[in-house]
């Protein structure tokens, strides 16, 4: 449960830290061209990408056997209707 919450948070940072650099040099508020901010802003934005994908990975690995179990009471309850 712990771990959950955890890598939760870690996801939302990561998520938002993404958002808003994504959002920054989508409207061209800062460059992320050449030197200085604009390149640190877009490595941030990145390496949030990288992270986001990772946790993600993390998260349906850890919830692996709730997705099967929840897909096989579904698709039996689909074949109960037929």
């Amino acid at each position: 449960m712990k771990r959950n919450y955890f890598l939760d948070v870690a996801l939302l940072v990561v998520a938002v830290v993404c958002i808003t650099t994504g959002i920054m040099l989508d409207f061209h508020l800062i460059s992320g061209k050449g030197s200085g901010l604009g390149r640190l802003v877009k490595n941030w934005h990145i390496y949030a990408g990288y992270s986001m994908m990772a946790g993600i990975t993390l998260h349906f690995l850890w919830h692996m056997s709730w997705i099967r179990n929840v897909t096989k009471r579904i698709y039996i309850e689909n074949i109960k209707n037929k």
